[in-house]
């Protein structure tokens, strides 16, 4: 649906192995950045986190394509990300960039409609779109939105830095073990 508001050419979809991978030209030129399915388990999370807290605040970011030099370029899209993980994202105990919902599944009725509506007449997108336009924000959009899901991801993020983590591999595996 975001599609039809943006327009096809300015919505990039991203899988987790598209977020992790270090090429990105898809990004070049976006206006929104869906990232589905996006989960902070894997062993490039940090990366991936400040990758994404980049894409966020920078006004320009990096652009890389294969077997091309890299090239910065204004950033102009926003980013919203989907999971059905627990913890879809690291967040810093100051975290300032990330508003977070839950939202429960939507019954297939809904669906259905919404689907015929995308293939045909698009009278809901441009119902959404319309109220979308007309609604006034009352929350200062400049700040992130505080909630019981931002508290309780934030409560479950381990906030020690990677020195500490490292050393404290060291000591319990030993050197050789995390040198390996």
């Amino acid at each position: 649906a975001i599609e039809f508001l943006y327009g096809r050419s300015n919505v990039v979809i991203l899988g987790q192995d598209s977020l992790d991978s270090k090429f990105n030209a898809s990004l070049e030129g976006a206006l929104f950045v869906f990232g589905n399915e996006i989960v902070s388990s894997t062993n490039r999370s940090t990366e991936t986190a400040n990758k994404l807290k980049a894409w966020i605040t920078e006004s320009d970011i990096l652009i890389e394509e294969k077997y091309r030099v890299p090239v910065v370029r204004p950033n102009s899209f926003n980013v919203m990300l989907a999971s059905n993980d627990e913890r879809p994202v690291i967040l810093d105990a100051d975290d300032r960039r990330y508003s977070i919902f839950y939202a429960d599944a939507i019954g297939h009725s809904i669906t259905d409609r919404l689907y015929a509506d995308f293939a045909g007449a698009k009278t809901q997108v441009r119902a959404f779109f319309d109220f979308l336009l007309q609604r006034k924000i009352t929350h200062n959009v400049h700040k992130p939105y505080t909630n019981e899901i931002k508290t309780t991801l934030l409560e479950q993020t381990p906030h020690v830095s990677s020195y500490k983590i490292f050393i404290r591999m060291v000591l319990e595996d030993g050197w050789l073990a995390v040198s390996q």
